[in-house]
């Protein structure tokens, strides 16, 4: 007697429709796991790609201006108005337009910091100020600028010291 291999109802059986729902309400729930860490991923890349820009603008920053104290002959200096360098570099001026967070290398005629030039955006405060040196030291620089993101979540403050005229530290 031969009897075939598989025989009465099994050999037709496919997957039923519970299974087939359990399959898909499985897959949705995986991919909706992949998308957000997808997502969460992305965002995290974006907000660090932002913030290395932002300290790469106030670092360029800071030893912009540096730069520029460096190559002023020392002098008698007068406090700056604020935001400003005031008259420290001769005809060069640096100031901070508040009202758009815009460092600006502009001329003394422009009291208003409107200037086109810009060095650095996403500032939040700019000083230059004098430092302690000593009786026969020529005079030092302390520039300080804070960068903020433009979400207000993070910001850096960097400083940089300059001799004018300069000479090292």
């Amino acid at each position: 007697m031969v009897t075939p291999a598989c025989s009465g109802p099994r050999r037709l059986r496919g997957i039923s429709l519970v299974e087939v729902l359990i399959a898909s309400a499985l897959a949705a729930v995986l991919l909706g796991a992949l998308a957000r860490i997808s997502i969460d991923g992305l965002t995290i890349q974006r907000d660090t790609s932002d913030t290395n820009e932002m300290l790469f603008q106030a670092r360029f920053a800071v030893g912009h201006v540096v730069a520029r104290a460096e190559a002023t002959p020392p002098r008698t200096f007068n406090p700056p108005p604020a935001n400003t360098t005031g008259d420290w570099f001769g005809a060069v001026r640096y100031c901070l337009n508040t009202s758009t967070s815009l460092l600006i290398e502009t001329t003394q005629a422009d009291t208003a910091c409107v200037g086109t030039r810009v060095i650095a955006d996403n500032i939040s405060a700019f000083s230059v100020q004098l430092a302690a040196a000593g009786p026969l030291d020529r005079p030092v620089a302390l520039v300080t600028l804070t960068a903020t993101d433009s979400r207000g979540r993070q910001s850096f403050t960097l400083t940089g010291t300059a001799r004018f005229g300069g000479s090292s530290l």
